[in-house]
């Protein structure tokens, strides 16, 4: 994707400020740098930078013991259980043998299966 620009935020966390704000100013201010919006926009990823700089990341110890962090990664651990247990893989798996046995054979069934089983990822998402 190199013909998109940067994200303000990693240009921010990278100290070239005026080039994120040149970024924010065209995808908010139609080029005006001096936009309220722009401006708000810019100063409030500046101070959350600034902030996640001056605080240390959380190890993976205290993500899993740690009393702050527990209930968050419990809830992201079982929804990707459920996740998993859903059903999706198995009939990823054994999609194409299905197609086999109701008659199609060859790339069509490839095909389909393939075309399928991404569908069911994307709405599982």
């Amino acid at each position: 994707m190199f013909w998109r620009p940067e994200s303000p935020r990693w240009l921010v966390q990278h100290d070239r400020q005026d080039e994120a704000l040149e970024i924010l100013a065209k995808l908010h201010g139609n080029g005006d740098i001096n936009n309220g919006f722009v401006r708000s926009e810019f100063e409030e990823i500046r101070v959350v930078v600034n902030l996640e700089k001056s605080s240390a990341a959380p190890s993976y110890l205290s993500l899993m013991v740690g009393k702050d962090y527990r209930r968050r990664t419990g809830l992201g651990m079982g929804l990707q259980c459920m996740k998993q247990l859903s059903g999706a893989n198995i009939f990823l798996h054994y999609a194409s043998k299905v197609f086999t046995h109701t008659g199609r054979e060859g790339p069509t069934a490839s095909i389909r299966a393939s075309g399928i089983g991404s569908a069911v990822l994307l709405a599982g998402m």
